[in-house]
């Protein structure tokens, strides 16, 4: 069962601070592009309390979309074998 009129995607090791939060929620009442690109940026260090945020990559990525309009993954995302 498909509930909700927009997807939010996320990894399980990603979070959103707290001050996007109420931004995207907002936006999301009122906006009404099919898709849109989110600020996203990767720290790199072995554990949360040591990131490195002068060496982090911050790049938009699609990650906000509408439900039921046909978008969907087609490769693997970043998985390794």
């Amino acid at each position: 069962m498909q509930r909700g009129n927009k997807i939010l995607w996320m990894d399980a090791d990603e979070e959103l601070d707290d001050a996007d939060q109420k931004k995207l929620r907002s936006l999301v009442e009122t906006c009404d592009a099919a898709a849109l690109s989110l600020k996203h940026i990767h720290y790199f260090g072995p554990s949360k309390d040591t990131l490195r945020p002068h060496l982090a990559h911050r790049f938009p990525q699609v990650r906000l979309f509408r439900n039921r309009k046909g978008f969907h993954f087609v490769r693997s995302i970043h998985e390794r074998k």
